[in-house]
């Protein structure tokens, strides 16, 4: 029900384009100015207020016209008024909640939540936002039903959603498991192939090889979901690396990271802790990567991200957008984050990325920057 919608929508760049396009003038804005800026908050606003669109059909989350991040600012988000806190807020602490949980065993946050619920605040507020969303897009079925009036085209996700089910809490849930999936070679091959201002088409975007290979490679080395959990359902036999088979017993849970698979040296050669799009420029293919579980970082199989095409084109567009605009980038972690975003200092000493690591990677439901991610850009002459 979700993926063949999502697979319509591979073309409507109506909401990407527009929302770039606030992005881009947020950039400008700072580099024109000479000031760094928190390039992780604005991209993060950019993906829910994208999200916000082909899923509700409407503009109110608006997160990027909220003010941005000041330098040295100790707090990861935004200081912004209620409006854009209560549905953000409520589904960023509903994150935070829900991996908690992971770090206790069952019967102790089972016993905990019948006292203490703390996933029930946030996600009493995404209900109250996302229940009238719901029972309107059942009434314009309704009300279609009725005149008799066919669409070939849904507004929105919620309204493909009520043509296929009555069910308001089934809607309500499809559109926040939605949510929770959807955030110089390569410049003169762009220019080359878009211009300098004009808007990429989605012909344009499959045609730009060596930038799904710089996004593949940034997925490969930094994959949004760090692990994924599985338990299984009947007693099971797992092979190793090593030849032994591993007996797993009814009730187990088994935990993997994607970090790890994906930096396997066996697996990708000895450069695999290195940057290198060139390795996706030759016979090696995302999808075949993914086929025997090399590269995951949608997941794969029956339950691939429901979001990963919609992340591709929204990652692609405002990438070719931004270096349209500009043609240098530094990294001012040191100059602009808080005090507390930069690597420990011991990392220097160690071996592999984290030698020459420049930002403090952390993890929550997704992985994210320390602090931030602050850059200096500089505006294409």
């Amino acid at each position: 029900m979700a993926s063949s919608k999502c697979s319509s929508l591979l073309c409507d760049f109506d909401a990407i384009s527009k929302n770039s396009d606030k992005v881009i003038s947020l950039l400008k804005g700072k580099a024109v100015a000479s000031e760094p800026c928190d390039v992780q908050d604005i991209f993060e606003r950019f993906t829910m207020d994208t999200a916000g669109e082909f899923l509700f059909g409407n503009d109110e989350l608006n997160t990027l016209s909220y003010p941005l991040r000041q330098p040295r600012s100790s707090n990861t988000s935004s200081s912004t008024p209620k409006d854009y806190g209560g549905f953000v807020n409520a589904y960023t602490e509903a994150n935070r909640a829900a991996l908690e949980r992971y770090s206790f065993p069952p019967l102790f946050w089972t016993m905990r939540d019948l006292f203490n619920d703390p996933l029930a605040p946030p996600i009493d507020a995404l209900s109250d936002y996302l229940e009238p969303l719901a029972i309107k897009a059942l009434e314009l079925k309704r009300q279609r039903q009725v005149e008799k009036h066919m669409v070939t085209e849904e507004v929105s996700y919620s309204e493909h959603l009520a043509a296929s089910t009555d069910d308001v809490k089934l809607i309500k849930d499809q559109l926040l498991n939605m949510m929770l999936a959807a955030r110089d070679t390569v410049r003169i091959k762009i220019i080359d192939k878009c211009g300098l201002a004009e808007a990429p088409a989605y012909e344009d975007i499959k045609q730009l090889k060596y930038l799904r290979a710089v996004i593949d490679e940034t997925l490969r080395i930094f994959p949004p979901v760090t692990n994924n959990l599985r338990e299984y359902q009947s007693n099971g036999v797992v092979p190793t690396m090593d030849g032994p088979m591993f007996i797993a017993q009814k009730g187990m849970k088994i935990m993997w990271s994607y970090p790890a698979m994906h930096r396997r040296k066996d697996l990708w050669g000895e450069d695999a802790e290195e940057f290198n799009p060139e390795r996706w420029m030759g016979d090696r293919a995302p999808n075949d990567c993914s086929k025997d579980c090399q590269f995951m970082p949608f997941h794969g199989g029956p339950r691939i991200c429901l979001g990963m095409d919609l992340a591709y084109n929204e990652s692609s567009f405002v990438l070719i957008r931004i270096l349209q605009t500009f043609d240098s980038f530094t990294v001012a972690q040191a100059e602009a984050g808080p005090l507390d975003c930069l690597p420990p200092a011991e990392w220097k000493t160690r071996k592999g990325r984290e030698a020459t690591e420049e930002f403090w990677p952390g993890q929550g439901i997704t992985m994210f920057s320390n602090g931030g991610m602050w850059l200096r850009m500089h505006v294409a002459q």
